[in-house]
């Protein structure tokens, strides 16, 4: 039985926390136990959104983390995902809502350059269809936020699995990130 591995977030510090408290909290996490059973850590890059950074990213890579780093940023641009290896990152996020598909496959033939793994992420039907036909894919994620209303709705990730799109994802071996899943405290 294959064994569930999870992705942690890494949260920018908020407006409370200084410099250092920041810096200590990098420390503690990375001696974390916890973490190194990771499938990777999610770092927040983005600064307009969520106040994150590249040097988030470099700082963490620098801090002895062995497990991959996905840089989660909004990616428009190529120049992007050259920064982000520049800055530790093994994986990075590309979000089909805001992506073209040939900027998908354009960044996703980038990212297999450089030795990155995109993560795609989709929301929707029409959002995972077009990224189950853009050839090269290997690793979506199902966001069960939805970027418009920003309700979550775990029955998303039900939804898009179901039928013909689950039997494709399967077939093609297709590794699915499941995002905003709410777990209770009995698990």
């Amino acid at each position: 039985m294959a064994r569930t591995k999870m992705i942690w977030r890494q949260m920018p510090r908020s407006e409370h926390q200084t410099k250092t408290d920041t810096q200590k909290l990098w420390k503690e996490f990375t001696e974390d136990d916890s973490i190194s059973g990771a499938a990777c850590l999610s770092v927040l890059t983005d600064q307009k959104y969520f106040q994150g950074g590249f040097e988030n990213l470099e700082k963490i890579r620098n801090s002895g983390v062995k497990c991959p780093l996905l840089c989660k940023k909004f990616v428009i641009d190529a120049w992007q995902i050259y920064y982000a290896r520049t800055k530790g990152a093994d994986a990075i996020l590309l979000i089909a809502a805001v992506l073209p598909d040939l900027d998908i496959k354009y960044m996703t033939k980038i990212c297999k350059l450089l030795g990155l793994t995109p993560l795609v992420e989709v929301h929707d039907e029409r959002e995972m269809g077009r990224v189950l036909g853009i050839d090269g894919i290997e690793l979506i994620g199902i966001n069960n936020r939805n970027l418009e209303t920003f309700k979550v709705d775990i029955s998303n990730t039900k939804n898009l699995l179901q039928g013909e799109r689950g039997r494709i994802i399967r077939e093609r071996g297709i590794i699915v990130s499941i995002l905003f899943l709410h777990f209770s405290h009995a698990l």
